[in-house]
């Protein structure tokens, strides 16, 4: 029989790896448009605009696997990430 809870772990993981990747990616991507602006108020904005929408990603991401632990432990018994976190 398939155990879904080794399934489970190692989609979020990867998952939460990618969200974390690309939010990194874009916050540079928005730090270089800031840096590179010479002065430009649009180009100042749509720099700052991605850093904030990756940090708002960020916080949404950390958010949702906190959730995400709380069901899969407490709930579902599912036990993913560090064995830390494994009650």
């Amino acid at each position: 029989q398939t155990q879904i809870g080794p399934f489970a772990s190692k989609i979020l993981s990867i998952g939460i790896g990618l969200g974390g990747g690309i939010a990194l990616i874009i916050m540079v991507i928005g730090a270089i448009r800031v840096l590179t602006s010479a002065g430009d108020p649009k180009n100042v904005a749509v720099g700052r605009e991605m850093i904030i929408a990756a940090v708002a990603g960020l916080l949404f991401l950390i958010l949702s696997v906190m959730i995400m632990r709380f069901i899969g432990i407490r709930i579902l018994d599912i036990c993913f990430g560090p064995s830390a976190f494994c009650i």
